[in-house]
């Protein structure tokens, strides 16, 4: 996970550098926000992961299952759904 997060978060910059010529600026925002956003995701599991990992050698029980489920709580919460809360928010230029 930790190697396809340095993938997908590099990628956009690759990308960019193929195609920018094109002049498909939408095309190339679309598919460089979405490796991004899945880049994101896999950085999230991939610390969650690491989290189950290293709390199994210490405990075993429910404890281990809490913090899991709070880690990722956590990157999904901040990482997507604050974002998205946002985006559906009317604007403040909007009010002016």
């Amino acid at each position: 996970l930790a190697a396809l997060s340095t993938a997908l978060l590099i990628a956009p910059v690759a990308y960019h550098r193929w195609v920018f010529h094109l002049h498909e600026k939408g095309r190339l925002l679309r598919t460089a926000n979405r490796m991004a956003l899945l880049g994101l995701a896999s950085v999230g599991l991939a610390i969650s992961m690491s989290v189950t990992f290293v709390l199994s050698f210490v405990d075993t029980g429910w404890m281990v299952s809490l913090f899991v489920a709070l880690t990722v709580a956590v990157f999904a919460g901040l990482w997507f759904a604050l974002p998205l809360l946002e985006r559906q928010r009317p604007s403040a230029r909007a009010a002016e």
